[in-house]
């Protein structure tokens, strides 16, 4: 198409080699967000915020490489009423035992970060 004008959302970013004390054979998966602040009428035409890939299953020994982005100027669209300062957005990481709790574990059974 031509004599059309759309937002630039490409990102730059830098792939480098493992580092030297991640054994060669070793499973490293990515988890990001994706999506956007406010409930599915207000994110439109994106997403509401979620991580992807949406399930992930690592054993010990797998390394999780996670990448959040947010941005502390958010446009302002139909109020963009979620919670928090009006143009912000935050990301949280909480441990469940299962997946279909909607809270998180108690903190004296967090294992998600020891090595």
């Amino acid at each position: 198409q031509t004599g059309r004008t759309f937002q630039d959302r490409s990102y730059v970013f830098k792939v480098q080699n493992k580092p030297a004390s991640v054994p060669a054979g070793a499973t490293i998966t990515n988890l990001g967000v994706r999506g956007r602040r406010g409930n599915i009428v207000q994110s439109y035409p994106a997403v509401e915020y979620d991580f992807t890939p949406t399930i992930s299953k690592c054993s010990p020994g797998d390394y999780l490489h996670i990448q959040l982005h947010g941005s502390d100027f958010n446009a302002q669209r139909n109020a963009n009423n979620g919670e928090g300062w009006e143009y912000s957005d935050r990301h949280n990481l909480v441990q469940m035992s299962e997946r279909g709790m909607n809270y998180p574990m108690h903190h004296s059974k967090f294992d998600m970060f020891s090595t």
